[in-house]
Order: structure tokens, then C-alpha cells, then sequence
């Protein structure tokens, strides 16, 4: 008997949540004069599990970017939104694992007066409650010559969960502002993405390896001149390692971590100059990770005694079997027009949703919808803001019972420059891209021995003269005849099942 431990999938489900606030500019800012961007980092900061019940627990940092009345520059104010789902499986128990996925598909902001105005954000939750199982397959028949027994076994493969963990940790930096920029003065808007660089499994532990990569648009002193020079962007890259528990003799697994953001604080800090030329940030994160294991695994398919009946059970298992794993880059190119001409590009950032999936044969198109926001500042000298949505599509073969699952994420920096008549913005997409199939593994499961049907092989003829039949094998012929296939091979001196053609006569002996 083989036991193979694994985690099975018991729920895997998705649902939008759609929440608001109202909130009020605090005292010391000015009034909106137009609100120009929303943005929103969604952060999972709690999973519970009960018995069937998986709720998943965060809130969405939100920041809405607008021009004062009456000034030049930009303003922020922040709100958060918190938010909450449960998910129903009636399988799920406190026991039991989940990863879980939170991702901001939109925000917006509604002005209701110069002092207030409603945020609204939508947010898509994505949930996998994974249960520790095991298999127990039967490779030996106890008693087997006793009883006459002959069995036919494969040897078949299997993708499985083998390991599902998590930890959350955080990692600090600091930086200071280089001298051609202007000092912080206050951040309008900062945008996260992570990224798994490796991922190994070494003994019990995973070794993990990452970027934080942030984009931060800050304002500087109020220059009272150009509005333009008050603006800038810091982009900066922080490494990170950690250490992860991991199941032992799992070190040939494949590894998939995904980052998600659980907190983010940036620190300003005057220097020696009284600038607030250092940045000092703390990253929350939490890595959920899934190893995933590729094992052969052989099984009793078939069976029969030359001497009882046999009462033999089989048991079908859905063994999953990875066809491919690739990350595919797409690089994206687009241009829109503005009404009015534009002197420069303040900031440009994409958020990207959900992969869909359009299957024509063995051609699969994998479709991401890009969301695009670039704040600009006309030849006027005033602070504007572009938004629109375009479809990213990678597609690639696939065989037509092949099952996909694939993520999209931008994968490197976001580039916008002003045209004659618009906006031109680049930036690579990469699609992460797991390609597998379920096929069934059969497998004997229990076997009993009917003592009382005892064949009588006396009253059979000593040798039966028959064709080989299209598709059949030794094993099939022996099984049919009661004989072995020894018997059969040592009478018509044949050497493995290759050498089987239709039509073929056999000699086949009776069974002694």
C-alpha cells in the first residue's frame, strides 16, 4: 500500500464587492477645485475559516488626487474602506487552508461640494480553501500466489498540492532624494508591485526571493512659479529574502508564491539640511505559497485467478498532469487624444484585472483589462487627468481539453509621454500561465476471494489454437482463457507483448 499525501481544492471561487464613503477635506487642505484621479491599494489583513464558511477580511487605501481651489500644485486626501465576504462550501473547515486575492478593479470619486465627496471602489475577491487528503493506493495483492492471483499494473502520473503555507513579514528601507529633485513635501500618490524572483525549496524550508518595486508621486515646496516644478517621481527597488516553512522531501516541487500587500508606511525625514530628503518605508507583506508536485504512481488496473472467483473493487482517482508553465510578456503600446494639447506627463500608472479566457479549437486568447490613468499638464500650465480601458490579449496554443489557469501582472515600468494630440503610453504585461489535465488514474481499492467458486480446469482442453485479435494483449488473452501469460509466451516462444500482430495463431495451453 502507497499513501500520498496532498491538499485537495475544495473551493475556488471569486466575488466583487462594491464599497463607499463619504469623506470631508480635513481643516488645513484647501477646497477641490476639480478632482482629477483615484487610485486604491487593496489589502487582505485577515482569513477566517469555520465550518463552512471561508471570510475573508481587508480594506482598500484609497487616495483621491485634486487641484485647490484657488492655488497651483496638487492635493491628496486619503480614505480607507473596509470590507469583508464570506464565502460559502460546505466542505470547509477551521483546519483547512485558504489563499485568498484582493484586487481593485476601480475607483472613483463623486464631488458632492468644494469640502466633500463620495469614493467609491470596487474590489474582486479571489478565494482557494485547500484540505489536506491523502490516497492509499494498493501496489501488492497479500496472499496473491496463494490464491492464484495475477495482476496487471501502469504506472500513471499526477500534479498534485503537495504543501500550502504562508507567512507574513515586513522589510524596511530608507533612501534619501536625489539633489536634482526637489525635497518631499507631501506624497500624493504611491503605487506597489511585487514580484517573485525565485523560489526554492531547500530540505523543510522554501527560499524565497523578491522586488518591491514603488512609484511615488510626491509635491515639493510651493515654488509660486512654474506648477510643474513642484512635481516629481521616485521609483526605487527593494529586495527582499525569506525564509519559509515547507514540507520536508518536497525540494523538487513546483513553487508558486503570491505577494500580497498587508500594510505600507512611508516615514518623511529631514536631513541635516532640514529637507525632507529621506524616505523611510515598511513593507507588510504576506507570501502565500503552493508547492505543486509532479509523481508517478503505480496501480493495479486489472486483475483475475486462475483458481477463484474474484470479487475485485477499483477505484478511479482524478489525477491532474501539468502540460506547461511559462510567464509570456506582452508589450503594449497605446495612444489617446486629449482636448488639449499637452506640455508634460506628471504620472501614468496601469492597474490590470482578472484574466478572462476564449477558446476557438486549440487556440486559447488569455485577456486582461488594462486600466489607464495619466495626469498631464496642458499648454496652460493647469493639472489634467486622462483615464481609459483597453483590452491586453496573449494567446497560445492549447490542447482542447486542457485546463488554464493564468494571471496577468505589469511587469516592469510604465512610460507616458506627451504627442501633438494626446498621450502615448507603454508598458509590458506578463501573463503567468499554468497549462494542465485531468485524467482519470484507476486503481484496485480492495479485492475478496470467493473461496467457493474453485475453477475446474480438468474438464478444459490442453491446448486451444486461436488468432490474436485486433487491440488485443497477452495479459487480455490470458485473462480470457484463464492461463498465464507465462504459459502462453513459453508455448509459442514469444518475447514481450511486441511481438503480438493481428491475426497471429497462438497455442494456448491449459492451465496446471
Amino acid at each position: 500500500m502507497r499513501t500520498i499525501h496532498f491538499f485537495e481544492p475544495i473551493l475556488e471561487s471569486d466575488a466583487l464587492r462594491e464599497e463607499s464613503a463619504e469623506i470631508i477635506v480635513p481643516d488645513m487642505f484647501p477646497d477641490i477645485a476639480r478632482v482629477l484621479d483615484t487610485s486604491g491599494l487593496a489589502v487582505v489583513k485577515e482569513k477566517s475559516l469555520r465550518e463552512g464558511q471561508a471570510e475573508i477580511f481587508g480594506v482598500v487605501k484609497a487616495g483621491v488626487l485634486y487641484v485647490p481651489e484657488g492655488e497651483q500644485g496638487l492635493k491628496k486626501v486619503d480614505v480607507a474602506l473596509p470590507f469583508s465576504h464570506l464565502f460559502e462550501g460546505r466542505d470547509i473547515g477551521p483546519g483547512d487552508r485558504a489563499i485568498a486575492r484582493a484586487t481593485v478593479l476601480s475607483a472613483e470619486t463623486y464631488p458632492i461640494n468644494p469640502r466633500k465627496v463620495q469614493v467609491k471602489v470596487s474590489v474582486r475577491l479571489d478565494v482557494t480553501v485547500y484540505r489536506a487528503a491523502r490516497w492509499e493506493i494498493c501496489q501488492e495483492v497479500e496472499e496473491a500466489a496463494l490464491y492464484g492471483i495475477h495482476t496487471h499494473r501502469e504506472i500513471g502520473s499526477a500534479y498534485l498540492p503537495v504543501t500550502v503555507n504562508e507567512k507574513t513579514f515586513a522589510v524596511t528601507d530608507e533612501w534619501e532624494v536625489p539633489g536634482s529633485r526637489p525635497p518631499v513635501f507631501e506624497i500624493l500618490r504611491t503605487d506597489v508591485r511585487l514580484h517573485t524572483q525565485e523560489a526554492k525549496p531547500v530540505g523543510n524550508k522554501l527560499v524565497l526571493k523578491g522586488a518591491a518595486f514603488l512609484h511615488i508621486l510626491y509635491a515639493g515646496p510651493p515654488s509660486g512659479t512654474d506648477p510643474a516644478d513642484d512635481i516629481a517621481l521616485l521609483e526605487q527597488e527593494i529586495p527582499f529574502s525569506q525564509i519559509i516553512e515547507w514540507g520536508a522531501g518536497e525540494e523538487t516541487c513546483d513553487c508558486a508564491v503570491d505577494l500580497q500587500l498587508a500594510g505600507l508606511e512611508i516615514d518623511l525625514r529631514a536631513g541635516l539640511s532640514g529637507e525632507s530628503r529621506l524616505l523611510g518605508v515598511t513593507l507588510q507583506m504576506d507570501a502565500q505559497a503552493v508547492g505543486m508536485s509532479p509523481c508517478d504512481i503505480e496501480t493495479v488496473v486489472d486483475m483475475y485467478s486462475t483458481d477463484y472467483g474474484l470479487l475485485p473493487e477499483f477505484r478511479v482517482y482524478q489525477a491532474g498532469r501539468l502540460l506547461d508553465r511559462s510567464v509570456r510578456r506582452q508589450t503594449v503600446r497605446e495612444s489617446n487624444e486629449t482636448n488639449r494639447p499637452v506640455g508634460s506627463v506628471a504620472d501614468a500608472r496601469v492597474t490590470l484585472g482578472p484574466v478572462t479566457q476564449q477558446r476557438e479549437g486549440n487556440q486559447l486568447t488569455l485577456t486582461a483589462q488594462a486600466a489607464v490613468n495619466v495626469v498631464y499638464l496642458a499648454d496652460n500650465r493647469q493639472f489634467h487627468a486622462l483615464s481609459w480601458q483597453s483590452p491586453v490579449t496573449c494567446v497560445l496554443e492549447a490542447p482542447a481539453d486542457a485546463l488554464c489557469a493564468a494571471q496577468a501582472h505589469v511587469g516592469g515600468d510604465v512610460l507616458a509621454t506627451g504627442t501633438h494630440d494626446g498621450v502615448e503610453v507603454r508598458f509590458p504585461v506578463d501573463f503567468t500561465v499554468a497549462l494542465s489535465t485531468v485524467e482519470p488514474l484507476t486503481a484496485l481499492a480492495a479485492v475478496d476471494v470467493d473461496r467457493e467458486a474453485v475453477k475446474d480446469h480438468a474438464g478444459r482442453p490442453s491446448v486451444v489454437l486461436r488468432r490474436v485479435r485486433g487491440g488485443e494483449t497477452l495479459w487480455q488473452i490470458a485473462k480470457t482463457h484463464d492461463t498465464t501469460m507465462e504459459d502462453i509466451a513459453q508455448a509459442n516462444c514469444i518475447e514481450g507483448e511486441t511481438s503480438l500482430a493481428v491475426g497471429q495463431m497462438l497455442l494456448i495451453p491449459r492451465h496446471r
